[in-house]
Order: structure tokens, then C-alpha cells, then sequence
């Protein structure tokens, strides 16, 4: 019984928007590990500005993960035109963040959104690894997973 019910559960996709709040959440994760890396992994930098400029970068990573709609593939079914998706999307995201910050410079419109080039650059490298193998990740749990349920 319990089996049959776990294997239907496995069966169905996983929500869209699940996959979309892992995504934001793990950009969000990934800024902070470029900005450690940015200094010498170390926690020694001003966490106050990094509050500011966190919504900022996810509510950008939102934006260019809809627009791309990287979210949309089948966890499970992963293959390289997921991968390129995720890569197009932290591309533009990526992008439209340095557009921001160069923009930011210029006008000053906001004073704490003062992002590192270098940090951008770092962020870009960790969110594509992360996120291209968070995909794998899970569809290699689901193939363990529905084949362990299978034997039982």
C-alpha cells in the first residue's frame, strides 16, 4: 500500500513553482558564497549591504528565471537543454545585474547597491554550477529512488 502510494507520488511532476523557489534560494545561497569567496572565505564584509543588495539580485533572478522559464523542465527528464536554460537565464540574469550596477554608478539612484565586479563574475561561475548540477542532483535521487521503491 505504502509502496503503491510512494510510486504514484513519484510519478507526478514536481511543481514548477517548487523548482522555481529551490532556484531562487540557491542564487541566493550562491551570492553569499561569492561574496565569501571575494574575500578569501572569510565572513569579514558588510553584511548590512549584503541585506540590501539580496532582494535586489533575487528579485532580478525571478525576473530573468520567468522570463527564460528554466523552471519548467521535468526534474526528472533533465537533460542539456535544461542545462541550457539554466545557463541562458543566470547569463541574462547575470547581465541585467551588471546593467544595474553600472547604471547605479552612473546615477547613483541607489547608494548601497554597490556590487563588485568580481563578485558578479564569482556569482555567475557558482550559480551556473550550482544550479546545472542541483538538476542532476535531483534526477539522480529520483532514479535511486523510484528503482529502490521498484525492487521492494
Amino acid at each position: 500500500m505504502l509502496k503503491k502510494i510512494l510510486l504514484k507520488a513519484l510519478n507526478k511532476y514536481a511543481s514548477r513553482w517548487l523548482v522555481l523557489g529551490i532556484d531562487i534560494f540557491l542564487v541566493g545561497f550562491s551570492f553569499v558564497v561569492a561574496y565569501s569567496i571575494r574575500f578569501n572565505v572569510s565572513l569579514n564584509f558588510d553584511f548590512s549591504a549584503l541585506m540590501i543588495q539580496i532582494p535586489i539580485v533575487l528579485s532580478i533572478a525571478l525576473i530573468s528565471f520567468l522570463c527564460v522559464g528554466s523552471y519548467k523542465g521535468i526534474i526528472r527528464h533533465t537533460g542539456t537543454r535544461d542545462a541550457f536554460n539554466v545557463f541562458l537565464g543566470v547569463t541574462i540574469f547575470s547581465f541585467l545585474i551588471g546593467t544595474l550596477v553600472l547604471f547605479n554608478q552612473i546615477f547613483g539612484v541607489f547608494p548601497d547597491f554597490t556590487i563588485p565586479r568580481s563578485i558578479i563574475l564569482i556569482h555567475y561561475l557558482v550559480t551556473t554550477f550550482v544550479l546545472i548540477m542541483s538538476r542532476y542532483v535531483f534526477k539522480a535521487f529520483y532514479d535511486v529512488l523510484s528503482t529502490e521503491l521498484r525492487t521492494i
